[in-house]
């Protein structure tokens, strides 16, 4: 045990676990390196160790890092933080069955959080950055892992990227972003991952963007807003048999849901789509087939518009114009 100590290298790296170190705790103490190749925390084979109430930080690098074999460790009530563009507050590579809980991760110049493992836990944390090209959760290639009961916030770009990687879960928390043109959530050739009760929001572009082969992923139970005229509060493009069910989607200053370009077999049920802005449309589909809308409502200028699409089917639902320049149901 290493309680309320400082573990400091000025040229190196702060505290080193590595293979063969079990079952370790470090408490209420200050880890702290400072190199592009140093960690205040390095986890190298090191399993189920315990880092609580610490403060583990380099400037110049990335803070944490737990690498392959780094299984079954737990941070908690600590805080991650580095300053540096092109590393991470917290990196997980090739580390599996890890906890991080009630804990701070930030990166104000680069992504907060990278997750390149599997089976891992975020819970009841704060994940933030603040940078144009970053994110502030990054999943590459990381699979069955699950962000709870957290905040992920990044003002100037993509919240949280989700890129090749399957069967992981996002649930109860909130995501943001207020990055123009940015997206709030980010799923890239993403498959069969939960979103549920969360609120997921960017006023300056795509509150949800799913993209190329990004299949089979489920919505629920959660809230999803744009504010602007040229991005969307759910946006599909090369994505099929996808689900969303009881949520809320609604931009007020332009689309509300967009489907588009072989998105295709997806489902939409119980729930609320808005838009509105004249000219606008709750629900847009553009040369996508076999989409089903059930049991839900849809109001904007024009409630559902529908161009160069086929086997379309709206089961139970409502379609409210809301202006003079559109209609219920427009299909081209």
């Amino acid at each position: 045990t290493i309680t309320q100590c400082r573990l400091s290298n000025s040229a190196g790296t702060g505290a080193s676990l590595d293979t063969g170190s079990g079952y370790n705790t470090i408490s209420q103490s200050t880890m702290t390196g400072n190199g592009a190749s140093l960690y205040g925390i390095w986890i190298i084979g090191g399993t189920s160790n315990t880092v609580t109430q610490s403060y583990i930080s380099n400037p110049a690098g990335t803070a944490a890092r737990l690498d392959a074999g780094s299984n079954y460790n737990t941070i908690s009530l600590s805080t991650m933080t580095s300053g540096a563009a092109g590393f991470y507050a917290l990196l997980i590579n090739s580390a599996s069955s890890n906890t991080v809980t009630q804990s701070y991760i930030f990166n104000p110049s680069g992504d907060g959080l990278s997750l390149v493992s599997n089976y891992n836990t975020i819970s009841l944390s704060t994940i933030e950055s603040n940078s144009g090209g970053d994110a502030a959760v990054f999943l590459s290639a990381a699979h069955f892992n699950t962000i709870t009961q957290s905040h992920v916030i990044n003002p100037a770009g993509n919240a949280a990227n989700v890129f090749s990687s399957n069967y992981n879960t996002i649930s109860l928390s909130t995501v943001t972003s207020n990055g123009a043109g940015n997206k709030a959530l980010y799923l890239f050739t993403a498959a069969s991952n939960t979103i549920s009760q969360c609120y997921i929001a960017n006023p300056a572009g795509d509150a949800v963007r799913l993209f190329s082969n990004s299949n089979s992923n489920t919505i629920s139970q959660s809230t999803l807003t744009s504010n602007t005229a040229s991005f969307n509060a759910l946006y599909l493009q090369g994505a099929a048999s996808n689900k969303i069910t009881r949520s809320y989607i609604a931009n007020p200053s332009g689309y509300a849901a967009v489907l588009f370009g072989n998105s295709n077999s997806n489902t939409i049920s119980r729930s609320t789509m808005t838009s509105g802005a004249a000219g606008y449309d709750a629900l847009h589909l553009d040369g996508v087939s076999s989409n089903t809308i059930d049991n839900s409502y849809l109001q904007g200028s024009t409630a559902a518009y529908i161009t160069g699409s086929t086997g379309t089917v709206f089961s139970t639902s409502e379609l409210a114009a809301d202006g003079p320049f559109g209609n219920a149901l427009t299909l081209t």
